[in-house]
């Protein structure tokens, strides 16, 4: 008789594929392995974040060296950085109670979510790498290059708290009480919309 996890899997075959590709055993069948899993995803996450939050660094550290300090938008850079330290510290200290009944739907949306996060954390990675080019290529600050630092600003605090809102909900599922799992994720959902 197939689980609830072997049934996620087929369903989703291409995505656990890919996420065995960073995740060696990557497996929610029991408790056990859903924890260990778990752990590996949490380090790999914060490894990213950690690099991530390093690029922004290098983005206000290089903007104070070319003398653009003190402009909004490269002061939006460092709240985004600052956020990201927060959020970094708030996985550290996260707790998960894995249900060992967890519903294939919820896997499925788990996997989901896995994934996503990693894709997600990859496309604001190239677009920080674009940012800090556009910073020390362009090396006229006229009107058009502030506009086009605004923009990445905006798009990059946009992918920020996409991640933080995947990685919340992510969260929430690894918690789910088998009370009512689709109650109980929608109200996480609207908490964690409320505080993004």
């Amino acid at each position: 008789m197939a689980t609830f996890w072997d049934r996620a899997v087929s369903n989703r075959k291409l995505a656990v594929k890919k996420m065995q590709k960073f995740i060696p055993f990557y497996d929610y069948s029991d408790k056990q392995m859903a924890l260990v899993t778990n752990d590996k995803f949490c380090k790999l996450f914060l490894e990213r974040l950690k690099s991530l939050n390093s690029m922004l660094f290098n983005i206000v550290n290089t903007s104070y060296e070319l003398g653009m300090e003190g402009n909004e938008e490269l002061n939006a850079f460092q709240r985004m950085r600052d956020e990201m330290d927060i959020f970094i510290d708030e996985i550290k200290v996260m707790h998960v109670e894995w249900n060992k009944n967890m519903p294939q739907k919820w896997l499925e949306k788990l996997i989901e979510h896995d994934l996503s996060l990693i894709k997600d954390t990859d496309g604001l990675s190239e677009s920080l790498e674009d940012i800090l080019e556009n910073i020390t290529s362009d090396k006229e600050s006229n009107k058009e290059f502030w506009e086009k630092v605004a923009k990445d600003a905006f798009n990059a605090e946009e992918q920020i708290d996409g991640i933080v809102r995947m990685f919340m909900e992510r969260d929430a599922i690894c918690n789910l009480k088998p009370l009512s799992f689709e109650k109980v994720f929608k109200a996480a959902q609207k908490e964690i919309s409320e505080k993004i």
